[in-house]
C-alpha cells in the first residue's frame, strides 16, 4: 500500500486509484454474493480472523520512497490462514470484511484509505485465486505450502506494483524507474516468511486442538513489536535528521524569503510530500498545520487533509509544530538582524538615517560626481532655541520636538534628497544632484519656513528656528570635509542672527578656526585666572551718593582688550559660562574687603549672571559662598533680559531660594525683550535697569524721554527701584531731573558718573564720597 502526497492529484493518477478501488470492491461484492448464496458454509469462529487482519494491518513494514513511502502490512499472514481452511469465496468474504474495517479505522488520509482498500481487495482476490488453482485438491502437502507461498508472493507483488504505479502517475515518473528498487527483495522475504506462520496456524487447526493455535501468539507478537520498533525508529531518525538539516539550513538564511523557502522544503521532506505550504489562514477541517509567524501577520505551515502520507495526522501535527518552532526562531533572528541593521543605520528617536549612514551615502554621491559633471550639496541645520525646550519642559518634550522637526524636514525637501540626524539638535540634508548656478535658495528657504514656528508643549509655546550652512562639492572633497564646511557655514549663520542661511567659502573656515582658538584661549584664561574685574558705580539720583558698584569682567588677549559681548557669547556657546561665572563670583568675594572698608559697609555689589548659570546645580552654593564673603555688603544678581528665561520651574525655584537668603535680583536691559512686562510678573526682581538705548536720545528726542518716563512710573507703581543706564552727558541728567524727578528710588549709571575702573580707583572714589565736602558726581 502507498502513501504519497495528493494535494492537487493529476487526473490520470486519480483515475488509476479509483479503478483499483472499483476492481477490489467489485471482486469483494461478487465473493460476498457467492458466499451468501451458499449459506456461509464455514464455522463462525473464522470471523475471528477479522480482528486479526485489523491488528496485523496496524504494524506495516515501510519502504522509503523519494516522494512518499510504501507500507507492506503483515495482514497477508491472516490471508494465508483463511485461504488454507476456507473455500475461496468464503475466504474472500472474510478477507473483504477485515479489509474494510481495518481501513475504516485507519488514521491515514481519506484518499489513502480508499486506495489501500482497493489494493487489499484486489491483491487478496488474486492471491486466493492463485492458491486455489495451484493447490488443487491436496491439503497438508508440500504442494499446498508452495501454493500458499506463491499466493502470498503474488499479494506482495501486486501491492508493490499498484503502489509504484500510483506514485509514478502522480509524480510523472517512468514506471520502470520506480519498479527497479533492489531493496524490495528484503520486505518480500520478510512478508513471505511471516505468511508461513499463517499456514502453520492452519495446519495446527487441522491436526491439533484449536487452543493450540495460541502457541503462535508469542512469535507473532514478538515479530510485530520488533517490526514496529524498527519502523518507528527509522522514521523517527529520518524525521529528526530532516529537522536537524532544516535547522542548520535556516541558520544560514539572512532573509525572510530564504527562511520560508527552507521551511517549506523541509516540510515536504518531513511529510514525504509536496502539498505543504505557508499561508495566512489556519488549517481547516481535515488539515494539519502549525503557526510559524505569530500575530499580527500570522503565517501557517499547513498540509492538506486530502494528502496521502505515511504518517498519522497526530504525528504529522507534532513534527510540523517542531518545524514551525525552527522557522519561528529563524524568522525572529532575521527580524532581529533587520532591526539591528536598521538601528545601526538610523537614528532610534526620529527614524532618520544617522551620521555614519549619511556619510556613506555622501561618499557614494561624491564618487559619482568624480565621473560626471554634477555637484552635490550638504545642508547643515542646527536648531535655534532647542536648549530652552529641554531646560524649560524637560527632555521628553525635547525628544517630541525632534521627532516633529524630523517629519517637517522630510516633507520640506525633495523625494530624492536625504535627511539625517547627525546628533543632538543637528540635522543634515544631502542634495545628490545640484544643477550649475543653483544656489538652493528655494530649498533652504523651504527648510527655514518649515522649522520656524511656535511649538506647543503642555499648553505653553516656544519659538524654534534653524540656522543652515550650505556647502557644495564637485567631488574634490571627502565626505568629512564637506560636512565640516557646511558646519562652519552654519555657525556663521548663527552669528548672523540665527534663522539664516550661509553658504560656505574658504574665508569662513579661517574665521571658524580663529573662533576655536579664542575659545581655547578663554578656557586657559579661566583656568589661570587671567581675567580681571572693573567696577562701575551706581549713583542715587537724589543724593549723588555712590550706593553700589557693578562688577564687569575684562579679558586681554594678545595685548588687546576683547569686547565683552564677544567673549561672553563665546563662553555661552562653548559651555564655559558656568566656569567664567564662578570665577567672577570668586573675584568679587576677594575684592569685597577693600570695597567694604572704602564704603564704610553701605554698598551693593552687582554681578551679571547668565540663564545657563541659573540652571547649574552648583550655582546656589556658589552664590551663597560669595554672599558670606561680602560680610554685610548687599549682593545683587543682574539677569539680562536678552537671555529669555521663560517660566522654567527650575530657574524660578533657584531665584526664590536665593531671594529667601537675602540675594537681590535686578532685571537688566529692560525694555528690549519681547516679554518685558511678563518678566516683571514672573520673576522676583527688586531692581529694574533700563537699557541704554532708551536714555541715549532723551535730551534731543521728546518721545524718548516720554517712553523712559513711562517705564519709570510703571516701576514705581510696582515698588521697584530703577537704574537708568547710559548716562553720558549733563544734559541727560538735566532732562531726567525735569521730567522724572530725582529721589531715593531712582539711580543713575554711566560714564558721566564714572567709567568702569579698576578696584583701586573705585575704592578711592568711595573713600572720597564718604566726606561731605566731596561730591561723587
Amino acid at each position: 500500500m502507498v502513501s504519497p502526497n495528493d494535494t492537487a492529484q493529476p487526473p490520470l493518477s486519480l483515475i488509476f486509484d479509483r479503478t483499483v478501488m472499483t476492481v477490489g470492491v467489485s471482486i469483494a461484492l461478487i465473493s460476498a454474493v457467492h458466499a451468501l448464496a451458499n449459506s456461509l458454509d464455514f464455522a463462525w469462529a473464522y470471523w475471528l480472523s477479522v480482528p486479526l487482519i485489523m491488528l496485523m494491518a496496524r504494524f506495516p513494514l515501510t519502504m522509503e520512497r523519494p516522494s512518499g513511502a510504501i507500507q507492506f502490512g503483515f495482514e497477508s499472514c491472516v490471508l494465508a490462514f483463511i485461504v488454507s481452511l476456507l473455500q475461496p469465496h468464503d475466504a474472500m468474504l472474510v478477507w473483504s470484511v477485515g479489509a474494510v474495517i481495518s481501513q475504516s479505522l485507519s488514521d491515514t488520509r481519506r484518499v489513502a484509505k480508499i486506495f489501500n482498500l482497493g489494493v487489499m481487495l484486489t491483491a487478496g482476490a488474486a492471491a486466493i485465486a492463485v492458491v486455489d488453482v495451484l493447490r488443487g485438491d491436496s491439503q497438508g502437502s508440500p504442494r499446498e505450502l508452495a501454493a500458499v507461498a506463491v499466493g502470498c508472493g503474488v499479494y506482495f507483488l501486486l501491492d508493490y506494483l499498484l503502489s509504484e504505479m500510483s506514485i509514478a502517475l502522480e509524480e510523472h515518473l517512468p514506471l520502470h524507474t520506480q519498479l527497479r528498487q533492489p531493496e524490495v527483495a528484503i520486505p518480500l522475504a520478510c512478508i513471505v516468511a511471516v505468511d508461513s506462520i499463517g499456514y502453520l496456524a492452519a495446519l495446527i487447526v487441522r491436526t491439533l486442538p484449536v487452543w493450540s493455535i495460541a502457541l503462535l501468539a508469542v512469535p507473532v507478537v514478538t515479530l510485530l513489536v520488533a517490526v514496529t520498533s524498527i519502523a518507528r525508529g527509522r522514521e523517527t531518525e529520518r524525521r529528526t535528521n530532516v529537522l536537524f538539516n532544516v535547522s542548520t539550513k535556516v541558520q544560514g538564511q539572512q532573509t525572510e524569503v530564504g527562511v520560508i523557502t527552507a521551511i517549506e522544503e523541509g516540510a515536504q521532506q518531513l511529510l514525504k510530500g509536496s502539498s505543504v505550504a505557508l499561508r495566512s489562514s489556519a488549517p481547516g477541517d481535515g488539515e494539519v498545520g502549525a503557526c510559524v509567524v505569530r500575530r499580527p501577520r500570522e503565517r501557517w505551515l499547513v498540509s492538506s487533509g486530502s494528502t496521502r502520507t505515511r504518517g498519522t495526522p497526530s504525528t504529522d501535527q507534532q513534527h510540523l509544530e517542531a518545524l514551525a518552532l525552527v522557522g519561528d526562531e529563524a524568522l525572529s533572528r532575521v527580524q532581529l538582524g533587520r532591526e539591528m541593521a536598521h538601528l545601526a543605520q538610523h537614528d532610534a528617536l526620529t527614524g532618520l538615517i544617522n551620521r555614519a549612514f549619511f556619510i556613506r551615502r555622501l561618499e557614494t554621491a561624491l564618487e559619482r560626481c568624480r565621473t560626471r559633471t554634477d555637484r552635490v550639496a550638504v545642508l547643515f541645520c542646527d536648531l535655534d532655541g532647542f536648549k530652552k525646550v529641554n531646560d524649560w519642559f524637560g527632555h521628553a518634550a525635547g525628544d517630541a520636538l525632534l521627532v516633529e522637526i524630523a517629519t517637517t524636514l522630510r516633507s520640506a525637501v525633495g523625494p530624492a534628497d536625504t535627511v539625517a540626524r547627525l546628533g543632538g539638535d543637528e540635522f543634515a540634508v544631502l542634495v545628490k544632484t545640484v544643477v550649475p548656478d543653483d544656489d538652493l535658495e528655494d530649498l533652504t528657504s523651504s527648510v527655514l519656513r518649515a522649522v520656524d514656528r511656535r511649538y506647543q508643549f503642555g499648553g505653553r509655546f516656544v519659538n524654534v528656528s534653524t540656522s543652515v550652512g550650505v556647502a557644495f562639492s564637485d567631488g574634490v572633497h571627502s565626505a568629512d570635509q564637506l560636512i565640516r564646511n557646511a558646519d562652519i557655514a552654519m555657525y556663521e549663520a548663527k552669528a548672523a542672527g540665527r534663522n539664516h542661511v550661509v553658504a560656505y567659502h574658504p574665508s569662513l573656515g579661517r574665521s571658524r578656526v580663529r573662533a576655536l582658538e579664542q575659545a581655547e584661549a578663554l578656557r586657559q584664561a579661566i583656568d589661570n585666572r587671567a581675567l580681571y574685574l572693573v567696577y562701575q558705580p551706581v549713583v542715587q539720583s537724589g543724593t549723588n551718593r555712590i550706593v553700589g558698584v557693578e562688577a564687569l569682567v575684562r579679558w586681554t588677549l594678545n595685548g588687546q582688550v576683547m569686547p565683552t559681548a564677544q567673549f561672553i557669547g563665546l563662553a555661552e556657546e562653548t559651555g564655559l559660562i558656568n566656569l567664567l561665572g564662578d570665577l567672577v563670583l570668586e573675584m568679587v568675594a576677594e575684592d569685597a574687603p577693600v570695597l567694604r572698608a572704602a564704603s564704610g559697609g553701605e554698598l551693593s555689589l552687582s554681578v551679571n549672571v547668565s540663564a545657563q548659570q541659573l540652571r547649574s546645580p552648583s550655582f546656589v552654593a556658589s552664590v551663597l559662598r560669595t554672599r558670606d564673603a561680602l560680610n554685610g555688603l548687599s549682593l545683587v544678581l543682574e539677569i539680562t533680559e536678552r537671555q529669555v528665561i521663560g517660566d522654567d520651574p527650575m530657574v524660578l525655584a533657584v531665584i526664590a531660594e536665593l531671594e529667601s537668603n537675602g540675594i537681590l535680583f535686578a532685571l537688566d536691559d529692560f525694555g528690549i525683550g519681547y516679554s518685558s512686562i511678563g518678566y516683571l510678573q514672573q520673576l522676583a526682581v527688586q531692581i529694574l535697569k533700563t537699557d541704554l538705548v532708551f536714555s541715549a536720545d532723551i535730551d534731543v528726542d521728546l518721545r524718548s524721554i516720554k517712553l523712559l518716563v513711562s517705564m519709570v512710573e510703571m516701576a514705581r507703581a510696582l515698588g521697584l527701584d530703577v537704574v537708568i543706564e547710559g548716562i553720558e552727558r549733563d544734559s541727560q541728567v538735566d532732562i531726567l531731573r525735569q521730567y522724572v524727578g530725582f529721589g531715593d528710588h531712582l539711580f543713575l549709571q554711566g560714564n558721566l558718573m564714572s567709567p568702569p575702573e579698576p578696584l583701586g580707583q573705585v575704592a578711592a572714589a568711595l573713600q572720597a564720597a564718604r566726606h561731605p565736602a566731596l561730591r561723587a558726581v
